[in-house]
């Protein structure tokens, strides 16, 4: 039967990690995993082995899917009127942004949107905002295109690393969980409720210390009973810490619980145990398929 094979990269801080997927009918395996650091080689750095096309699996990639690193968008949550219409909600949107991003030129962003928590008698919604430069997007396009690649979507990693978790973790779209990403000096926090993105916060961290205080700042206004954990700084002392303090279920994201391995893929026996690192680069390779 004909494979097909598709990536996903997503980066963080410096350092980057490329998943190559292989669909064979219906079954889809990892093929192959890649974790690399910023070589300094420009602003593209994170699609380095897919341009120079070194490896053979990679050369056979049709599709490719970027995670960004959320520290390269703007994020902003606030309220927002549900009786507005759809031009209404955007001037809204880019009246939010422009007090907040000097020079703000909507034309100049990409947009993603996402309701939150909506207060119905009052007709109001938190809406959640991710906003991208467009000319970042459109680079990282024309730099696959250059190379015979489709860019399939570009999203934030935060995103890409929910969706691993519920495709690993079906169970998790029936309770109210929350999911924590951990690099260089941050944490980034998004509660789930049912497998839907109920709160969004993230805080600057440069201690496991100041990342149990943040969770304690948020786990208890939420009943929620898991916690999981991702990223090149996820650790599993932080782990045990958080179990013990808020005495919840916790672990990390393990992106291949439900997805097997290719057999024509033994060496993936180098990530056994750091598969979390890959939560962000494995969950936008599977979206949409």
């Amino acid at each position: 039967m004909f494979k097909k094979y598709f990536a996903g990269v997503s980066f963080t801080d410096d350092t980057a990690h490329l998943a190559v997927l292989e669909a064979k009918s219906e079954t889809i395996h990892i093929r192959y995993l890649e974790e690399f650091k910023n070589g300094k080689s420009g602003d593209l750095w994170f699609l380095e082995p897919l341009l120079a096309r070194d490896n053979k699996v990679v050369r056979s990639v049709a599709k490719v899917s970027v995670a960004l690193d959320l520290s390269t968008a703007f994020l902003h949550t606030f309220p927002i009127d549900n009786t507005l219409n759809q031009t209404e909600q955007n001037d809204h949107i880019s009246w939010e942004l422009s007090n907040y991003i000097p020079d703000f030129n909507p034309k100049e962003y990409i947009k993603d949107t996402q309701v939150l928590r909506t207060r119905a008698q009052e007709q109001v919604s938190e809406l959640f905002v991710v906003a991208v430069k467009r000319d970042f997007v459109f680079k990282i396009q024309d730099a696959l295109t250059e190379k015979k690649y489709t860019l399939h979507l570009v999203e934030s990693n935060h995103y890409s690393a929910q969706y691993a978790l519920l495709v690993n973790y079906p169970e998790v779209k029936g309770k109210m969980v929350i999911l924590i990403a951990l690099s260089h000096g941050r944490v980034d926090a998004g509660v789930l409720n049912n497998g839907r993105l109920l709160f969004y916060r993230y805080a600057l961290a440069n201690s496991s210390d100041e990342v149990l205080e943040f969770l304690q700042s948020l786990v208890p206004e939420f009943p929620v009973t898991d916690l999981y954990f991702y990223g090149v700084s996820a650790s599993h002392s932080l782990v045990d810490a958080s179990h013990q303090r808020f005495r919840l279920n916790a672990e990390m994201l393990n992106p291949v619980r439900r997805i097997p391995v290719a057999s024509s893929y033994p060496e993936f026996s180098t990530y056994i145990g750091h598969e979390y690192r890959f939560a962000a680069a494995i969950g936008c390779a599977l979206r949409k398929e």
